[in-house]
């Protein structure tokens, strides 16, 4: 363990120290919240409504396209007697 050493600092170092923090997390919170709302937008931008580009007969998948086939091996065949 690191011994901890405690000295005493004046109360103007102090302040200037918390400011500087204060400071380093508003900075952190313009960031995030510059960082949520772009990803919000480009969520709804995404998922708004009337944004189709697909031909009408390709807005509906084949059966074939989004089921998988059932091809069983001899080894997934289990014998129980």
């Amino acid at each position: 363990m690191v011994p901890r050493v405690q000295m005493k600092l004046a109360l103007r170092t102090t302040g200037h120290l918390l400011v500087g923090v204060a400071r380093i997390y508003s900075r952190k919170t313009k960031y995030l919240l510059a960082d949520c709302s772009e990803a919000l937008f480009r969520m709804k931008l995404t998922f708004c409504p009337g944004s189709i580009d697909l031909p009408a007969e390709l807005r509906e998948a084949s059966r074939d396209a989004i089921t998988m086939h059932q091809n069983f091996c001899d080894f997934d065949v289990v014998d129980i007697k």
